[in-house]
């Protein structure tokens, strides 16, 4: 980091969790910008630099945010990526992991878009021809359309880009279509999972802690948990 002249050292950028090994390029333009304000506003270099030493090493540190589980054969990813130019960030990240494994997605939308931007959110999806694509509906998201719309535009959109028909799923409930990915994973495999709702956001991450705990490896049984409340409206 470079400021006033005087150049400052954060340590590798490869070490740092949120970079995912120099791969996530917006990120490291985020914690060059974070750094540059902590430092403007006085915080001590060595602060800055454990922060972003340990950042993102846990799951609670970014919810929602290109957040990781390695498993023992198995690479997932969560994300809130919902429009093309994030879904090519998040995918570009998933697919340079994958090596020579498949690449699973998770791909749904609000509502409220018009069809040439839901179309256009699938064909950013099928640039990085992924292996399987399960389609979802957003619970409290579709504003108007009727359900199973949107995922109906998705793969056809999916289809029209050159996707085979046998590598498009739908599964309109987020968890279970998390869980329908799991699943299907084998070794080696890429887990990409853009999961929006909030409570869907929590019972996913329950599952893959959970998963984690237990060691699961492709192939097995995945855990039952018990479904997550309902946030109250006034909460």
């Amino acid at each position: 980091l470079d400021a006033a002249g005087i150049a400052h050292d954060l340590g590798a950028i490869d070490d740092m969790p949120l970079s995912f090994r120099s791969m996530a390029r917006y990120n490291i333009e985020n914690m060059a910008g974070a750094a540059l304000t902590a430092l403007l506003m006085d915080m001590p270099v060595t602060v800055i630099a454990q922060t972003l030493a340990c950042f993102g090493s846990g799951h609670d540190d970014n919810p929602g945010r290109l957040q990781s589980w390695q498993f023992a054969d198995v690479q997932v990813f969560m994300d809130y990526a919902h429009n093309p130019e994030g879904m090519q960030g998040f995918l570009a990240i998933a697919r340079a992991f994958s090596g020579s494994g498949r690449l699973a997605v998770l791909l749904g939308q609000a509502g409220n878009r018009e069809d040439a931007d839901i179309r256009k959110l699938a064909a950013s999806v099928a640039a990085f021809q992924p292996d399987l694509a399960v389609l979802k509906d957003m619970a409290g998201y579709e504003r108007g359309r009727e359900v199973g719309e949107v995922p109906g535009l998705l793969r056809d959109e999916l289809m029209r880009c050159g996707m085979p028909d046998a590598a498009i799923r739908v599964c309109l409930d987020e968890v279970q279509a998390v869980r329908s990915i799991l699943a299907w994973a084998q070794a080696g495999d890429v887990l990409a999972l853009p999961v929006h709702g909030l409570k869907e956001r929590t019972a996913v991450q329950n599952l893959l802690d959970a998963m984690q705990a237990q060691g699961w490896r492709s192939g097995q049984a995945l855990p039952d948990l018990p479904p997550v409340p309902e946030t109250p409206v006034d909460a």
